[in-house]
């Protein structure tokens, strides 16, 4: 299967195994959620949940966001203005609040024992 996985150099054999074989272990266990999960700039833990139907495709072809979720502080506000012109002169790719694609490693997903149902996965963002 093509998708952005192929365009950012990510498509191997390798991988397209290791997709299917959590694909495999989502329908053998019932998971009906998972989190796609990254590490912002102050070490905090941010996800997007899909439902299970929705992981396969998600794992090619990325899981979209808007770039600000990249940008927020600690208390969770926008740190640049990204909307006026200069905002974000010194952070390519930002400006007008773009859109970044969150790239899964399928080697990392595991069941989350404390949410029953909920599957995890790391990411990693890529600009589009």
């Amino acid at each position: 299967m093509t998708g952005f996985a192929e365009r950012c150099g990510l498509a191997t054999a390798a991988r397209d195994r290791a997709v299917a074989n959590v694909v495999q272990q989502i329908d053998a266990t019932g998971i009906e959620l998972v989190r796609f999960t990254w590490c912002d700039v102050h070490g905090v833990l941010r996800s997007k949940t899909l439902v299970a139907a929705a992981v396969a495709q998600a794992m090619h072809n990325g899981v979209g966001m808007v770039s600000t979720l990249l940008l927020k502080d600690t208390s969770n506000r926008t740190a640049y203005k990204v909307f006026e012109a200069g905002g974000t002169k010194d952070l390519p790719g930002f400006e007008y609040a773009s859109n970044v694609l969150l790239m899964a490693e399928p080697e990392s997903y595991l069941q989350l024992p404390w949410a029953p149902g909920t599957g995890w996965l790391r990411t990693q963002p890529f600009m589009q």
